[in-house]
């Protein structure tokens, strides 16, 4: 298949670009993202479509099948999908939900065992605790799935009103794929991964003893803290292709930026190398704190870098 992209505009954060992508060459928006200085964050996922990515307030359109999405302040609509069978597109993505959240907690308990030192029962608790924490994300995140199919008109209103149990925790719906007749895929994720989920970080407070928790907080936030050197290590590699390090230029900038940025680190942030990229974009992205680091011409170079004009139109060549 070849999917498109036709003239989208982003207007998320200080972005505006209008790209045209093949898919395929095996290269969507969101590639460009990640390949570029601001990467693909929260913000501009939970605007975006696929098999190609669409950003705010834009267009998308399967060249194929005349499926395509458009995104604008009343929310995003679907076209072109014809009939869709609601319970098989909800049950194909619940499946998935479920195998996932179930490995990920089963590897979670893993972790605590070995951190925590944990008996026998407070095992066995965890592991039965653990089935339901995912059932009960399974539940809400196909009620809520169901209220985006409506809401994006992929499927019409139901005769009777839905029932959208409250729940902490949000599914953000940035994709869709034809599978075969009346199927859909639908490509939603929670906002909170397995192991963050309020309903697990709940049954851990009430099953771990007082220094169990702390042992097991320290070990995040050691871990957190290393999510954050890695993602300094990819910003100051990306800085050193312009400005071309000397010396001891990459170590100072190393440390002087893990130091800056510490005091953000903590047991439950950032959880991920792509959270501490939420640091580190704007913090690199800020020049005077390397005013004393770098020389003239690396400064200079680094200036013109940042205020070149953006294409209005990006493509690629095969």
């Amino acid at each position: 298949m070849r999917y498109k992209v036709v003239y989208v505009k982003l207007t998320a954060m200080h972005l505006d670009d209008a790209t045209v992508l093949d898919r395929s060459a095996n290269l969507t928006l969101a590639d460009y993202f990640a390949n570029s200085q601001f990467g693909m964050d929260d913000e501009i996922c939970e605007h975006v479509c696929l098999p190609c990515h669409a950003g705010l307030y834009g267009d998308c359109v399967n060249a194929s099948h005349g499926q395509g999405v458009s995104v604008g302040r009343d929310g995003v609509k679907l076209s072109g999908f014809g009939k869709v069978d609601q319970d098989a597109t909800v049950s194909f993505w619940a499946d998935y939900e479920q195998k996932d959240s179930t490995i990920a907690l089963r590897l979670h308990i893993n972790l605590i065992q070995q951190v925590c030192d944990l008996s026998p029962e407070q095992v066995q608790k965890l592991k039965a605790a653990s089935k339901g924490v995912v059932s009960r994300r399974v539940r809400a995140g196909s009620e809520q799935l169901l209220k985006f199919m409506v809401e994006s008109e992929l499927i019409p209103p139901p005769k009777e009103k839905l029932i959208v149990r409250p729940f902490k925790n949000q599914i953000v719906v940035n994709g869709a794929a034809e599978l075969g007749k009346e199927l859909v895929y639908l490509r939603a994720r929670f906002k909170i991964a397995p192991a963050d989920d309020p309903l697990w970080t709940g049954v851990l407070a009430s099953m771990l003893t007082a220094d169990q928790l702390k042992s097991l907080r320290d070990y995040y936030a050691k871990r957190n803290s290393q999510f954050l050197r890695t993602a300094i290590e990819i910003a100051v590699a990306e800085l050193d292709q312009v400005v071309i390090y000397n010396g001891d230029q990459r170590q100072r900038i190393s440390k002087q930026s893990f130091d800056d940025l510490s005091d953000q680190v903590n047991d439950s942030k950032p959880a991920s190398v792509s959270q501490a990229q939420e640091l580190t974009r704007p913090y690199f992205m800020n020049l005077d704190h390397l005013v004393d680091v770098l020389d003239k011409d690396q400064f200079s170079r680094l200036q013109s870098s940042r205020d070149r004009p953006t294409s209005r139109v990006s493509w690629t060549q095969r």
